[in-house]
C-alpha cells in the first residue's frame, strides 16, 4: 500500500509547488498537511512501537477523583513527568482510554507545529517534510512524550531571541514535566544566541572529534557526580542512573555507518550555513539564524562527546535535530537563482527519503508501523488489528526479546 510514501510524495509536491511561489506564502498548504499529520498520529490504533507502554500508563493511572478522595497523590505522580501523569488520571477520571491520549497529544503537538514553521522558517512546507522524515515516526507515532517536550522547546526558542527569560524558563519547566530530559535545557537560555566564531566552531568539533576517535572516558565521572548530588530526589536520581547504568541504555558508540554519515551530515550543514549566513540573514525570520545554528553544533557535540551512554546521547540530541528543519530551507533559499534552489530542493527532498526510506517503503524493521491502522476506521469496519503480533515481531527484529 505504501501509505506513508504516497504521504511524503503528497508533501515533497507541494515543497516544490511552494518553492515556486517563494517568497509568496501559502498558509493554506500548511494547514492541510499539518491536518493530514494530525489525522495519522491522532487517530492511529495500535501503530507504532510505544502504543502499549502508554496504553499500561493510562490503565494503571489513578483518576484524579480518587486522588481528591483518599490524598495519595503519590499515586496520581508516580514519576517525573507530572504533567503527562495528570492528562493521564483526568482522562481516566472521564472514562477515556490511550485514544483519548493520542488524540489530545497529537492535536497540542501538531498545533504547535503549524506555528512553529510559519515563525521560523522561510519555507514552512519544506520544513514540514523535513519534520516529517526526521521526527514524525520516531515520535508523533511513537515517543509522543518527547516529541511534545520537542515542540514547546521548539516554540520556546522566540524568547531565547527576544531575551524574555522567565516565559523560557516556564516553557522549559512545562516540558519537563512531560519529558524530564527536558531539563537540559534549562542552561542553553544562556548559549544558543551567541554568535560562534568559526574559531569556536572549530574547537568544538575537533575536541568532538578526538574525544570519539579516542574514546576519551569523561561523562562516567560527571554523571557520577551529578548523581552524588541530587540522590534525595529520588525520581530524577532513578532516571540518571538508569540512564547510565543500565546494560542496554548505557551501551556506547563507536564508528560506525550510522555515526559516518551523523558527522558528515552535521559537519556539511554547519559549513554551508556558515559560508552562506550572510545570504541567509536577509529578511525578519533570519534574527533565528543563530540561534539554530548553534542547536546544530550542539547537536554534533552531543552526539560525539555523550558517546559513553548512547541512550542519553539519543535522547538529547533530538532537541537538538530540530535545528534541522529550519536550517534546510534556509539553505535553499540562500541561493540566488531559482534554478539553483530547485536543484537544491530536490537534493535535499532525495536525501530526507533516505533519512526514513524504511519506514516510506515498509521494509521488514518498521514492521510495528505497517500497515498503519487508524482508529476510526477499524472500530467502524469492525477490523482485527495486528498491533500485538507486528509489536512482537519488531522486538524480535530489533534483538529487544
Amino acid at each position: 500500500m505504501y501509505f506513508y510514501l504516497i504521504i511524503f510524495l503528497f508533501i515533497a509536491l507541494c515543497s516544490i509547488y511552494e518553492l515556486y511561489q517563494y517568497p509568496k506564502k501559502n498558509k493554506l498548504l500548511v494547514k492541510i498537511i499539518i491536518f493530514l499529520l494530525f489525522l495519522i498520529a491522532g487517530f492511529r490504533y495500535e501503530t507504532g512501537v510505544d502504543w502499549m507502554a502508554y496504553e499500561y500508563q493510562v490503565e494503571n493511572a489513578c483518576p484524579i477523583d480518587e486522588a481528591f478522595n483518599t490524598g495519595r497523590w503519590d499515586l496520581v505522580f508516580p514519576s517525573l513527568d507530572i504533567g503527562f501523569a495528570l492528562l493521564n488520571s483526568i482522562v481516566k477520571f472521564f472514562g477515556g482510554g490511550i485514544q483519548v491520549i493520542f488524540f489530545i497529544i497529537s492535536l497540542v503537538s501538531t498545533s504547535l507545529l503549524r506555528n512553529n514553521v510559519q515563525k521560523y522558517s522561510p519555507l514552512p512546507v519544506f520544513t514540514l517534510l523535513v519534520y516529517y522524515t526526521f521526527f514524525f515516526f520516531i515520535f508523533d507515532l511513537s515517543g509522543l512524550r518527547q516529541g511534545l517536550a520537542i515542540q514547546i522547546f521548539f516554540y520556546s526558542i522566540r524568547y531565547i531571541e527576544s531575551k524574555k527569560f522567565f516565559k523560557y524558563m516556564c516553557a522549559i519547566l512545562l516540558a519537563v514535566t512531560i519529558h524530564w530530559t527536558s531539563i537540559l535545557l534549562l542552561p542553553m537560555y544562556f548559549v544558543l544566541n551567541k554568535k560562534a566564531s568559526i574559531r569556536n566552531v572549530i574547537i568544538i568539533i575537533v575536541a568532538s572529534t578526538v574525544i570519539f576517535s579516542f574514546q576519551i572516558k569523561w561523562l562516567g565521572a560527571f554523571m557520577g557526580d551529578i548523581l552524588s548530588q541530587i540522590n534525595g530526589f529520588t525520581l530524577l536520581a532513578g532516571k540518571v542512573n538508569a540512564y547510565t547504568t543500565n546494560d542496554v541504555f548505557s551501551q556506547n558508540r563507536g564508528w560506525n555507518m550510522y555515526s559516518f554519515y551523523v558527522y558528515i551530515k552535521i559537519i556539511l550543514l554547519l559549513a554551508i550555513t556558515y559560508k552562506k549566513r550572510n545570504d541567509i540573514i536577509k529578511d525578519e525570520k533570519s534574527k533565528y539564524f543563530n540561534i539554530f545554528f548553534n542547536l546544530s553544533l550542539a547537536q554534533f557535540f552531543c552526539i560525539f562527546t555523550f558517546y559513553e551512554f548512547y541512550e542519553m546521547s539519543e535522547r538529547f540530541k533530538f532537541y537538538f535535530l530540530i535545528s534541522e528543519v529550519v536550517l534546510f530551507p534556509w539553505i535553499i533559499v540562500s541561493f540566488y537563482f531559482k534554478f539553483q534552489k530547485q536543484i537544491i530542493s530536490f537534493v535535499c527532498i532525495i536525501f530526507v527519503f533516505f533519512n526514513s526510506y524504511i519506514y516510506l517503503l515498509e521494509l521488514p524493521t518498521a514492521i510495528a508501523y505497517t500497515p498503519y491502522q487508524n482508529y476510526i476506521i477499524y472500530k467502524l469496519m469492525d477490523k482485527e488489528s495486528t498491533g500485538y503480533q507486528r509489536l512482537k515481531e519488531h522486538i524480535k527484529l530489533n534483538g529487544n526479546d
